[in-house]
């Protein structure tokens, strides 16, 4: 037998709820894509295992608190990194032809973009619930704000241009979003 019930629609999402409280991490971001060619350079391998135990010094992350760096491959061969400002400059540094004024196209298997700001949702969040990135990115639609999104297991993630942040945080205040 066949239900004629039809599906409902989600629940409205709770604003309120702390999961969805919104903040900003601290420092600034890049958003980088490598050539299909090029391999995980070692100055951004270095940061996803423990430190190493040479006597070689390593460039130092941002705080433990705001630190955020996502690696994205596609079948496609495409490969994203989103990684703190300080470790693109050590990225930059090491390129054998870094790119003027630290963005753009270069022959040294990369393209970036940046400085981003990054938009946290406090999370954990539910992998049940639906309409976060709808709720949120509406909002900056709206005033024009482009966006890198990116998602972890527990939370959401969304990257404004640096000269975007206040008018990130109206947009969405104005929208009924809470803020630590």
């Amino acid at each position: 037998m066949v239900s004629s019930t039809a599906p409902q629609p989600p629940p409205e999402l709770d604003l309120s709820d702390p999961a969805l409280v919104l903040s900003w991490l601290e420092g600034s971001y890049h958003v980088v894509r490598l050539a299909r060619s090029h391999p995980l350079p070692p100055a951004i391998l270095s940061h996803l295992s423990p430190p190493p135990t040479s006597t070689e010094p390593s460039p130092s992350p941002p705080s433990a608190a705001s630190f955020f760096f996502s690696i994205t491959q596609t079948q496609a061969g495409e490969t994203s990194v989103i990684l703190p400002s300080p470790l693109f400059a050590d990225l930059d540094a090491h390129s054998p032809s870094p790119p003027p004024g630290g963005g753009g196209s270069t022959s040294g298997g990369y393209a970036a973009e940046g400085p981003w700001c990054v938009l946290r949702v406090r999370g954990p969040m539910d992998l049940h619930l639906t309409g976060i990135m709808h709720a949120l990115l509406g909002p900056l639609r709206e005033t024009g704000v482009a966006i890198f999104a990116s998602s972890t297991f527990d939370t959401d993630y969304v990257l404004v241009h640096e000269v975007d942040k206040g008018k990130t945080e109206g947009a969405l205040r104005a929208a009924g979003w809470v803020w630590d």
